[in-house]
């Protein structure tokens, strides 16, 4: 519990310090943030909406890495690494932004320290989310990681389109949708106990 008060005054912090730095902008659905192999120029926050990372392979399939949500930080590869994104960003609903470009967040670093914690405590998290998702990866059946998915996201995950979905947890659609039959069937024979 003391680690969610943290994270949420955090937040408050980064969505203050955007505030005063950055331009509010409106995305729509399907818009590209940055493209794959292009030079991010600018860190957003979601106020509202969701948005995905995902790679897109020589043949155009896509598979994707993450996804954010309102009150988090998207398109941030580019700035930790000053060159060109190895990833694409979308947006899967309409989205309300704040947008700061990567020169002014560094000169906010160099003069607001608050900023630069801010700032590490953030990659922190996503460090941790990052970790956590390789262990479940690498350690749970399909089925498991729907269940992760669903833990992790809870009501939020709904607004995902299954295409996306089963990118994510790496199962093709049609596996998503008997793992989802499967787990329908055994609710109700639950109930019916």
């Amino acid at each position: 519990m003391e680690q969610m008060e943290e994270w949420e005054q955090i937040a408050k912090q980064i969505h203050s310090f955007l505030e005063r730095h950055g331009v509010r902008r409106d995305a729509r659905k399907k818009e590209i943030l940055i493209r794959q192999g292009e030079r991010g120029e600018c860190l957003y926050l979601i106020e509202k909406g969701i948005v995905r990372g995902f790679y897109l392979d020589e043949n155009g399939n896509e598979a994707t890495k993450c996804f954010s949500f309102d009150g988090e930080v998207a398109c941030t590869e580019c700035f930790l690494k000053e060159g060109n994104a190895s990833f694409s960003v979308e947006c899967i609903k309409d989205c309300r932004l704040i947008e700061i470009s990567y020169a002014e967040l560094r000169q906010a670093l160099k003069e607001e320290p608050e900023v630069a914690e801010v700032m590490m405590y953030f990659y922190k998290k996503a460090y941790l989310k990052i970790e956590e998702r390789q262990r479940t990866m690498l350690m749970q059946d399909a089925r498991e990681r729907y269940l992760t998915f669903l833990r992790e996201f809870g009501e939020k995950g709904r607004w995902i389109p299954a295409v996306y979905l089963a990118s994510y947890i790496h199962v093709n659609p049609s596996t998503l949708s008997r793992i989802r039959a499967i787990l329908r069937k055994e609710s109700e024979e639950r109930k019916d106990l």
